[in-house]
């Protein structure tokens, strides 16, 4: 997608990760009315192959900046509406509700 697109998204899971030795945990989320995401509702719901490239990728992808990234573990549905949520009130305490 270009930079700056909105699109409604629903969050079927978070990403654990570290990145150069800082939390720095992920949202994934699929298209709401994209076709190939109807039927995913939750981490477990996509192909163990996407789970391995998006872990692939973010293991990798600053190297180049000789930075560390590791992926600790994937978590479900709940967790990234639990995450959200956090996110939600983080922003709310530091900008005002």
């Amino acid at each position: 997608l270009p930079v700056g697109s909105v699109v409604s998204v629903r969050p079927i899971g978070v990403m654990k990760f570290v990145d150069s030795g800082e939390l720095d945990d992920k949202l994934i989320a699929v298209g709401v009315k994209d076709p190939d995401s109807k039927k995913i509702h939750d981490i477990k719901d996509l192909p163990k192959k996407i789970l391995a490239e998006i872990k692939y990728f973010y293991n990798n992808y600053k190297k180049p900046e000789g930075k560390k990234t590791q992926v600790k573990s994937f978590e479900n549905s709940q967790a990234a509406k639990g995450f959200i949520m956090k996110s939600i009130e983080l922003y709310k305490k530091k900008f005002g509700a």
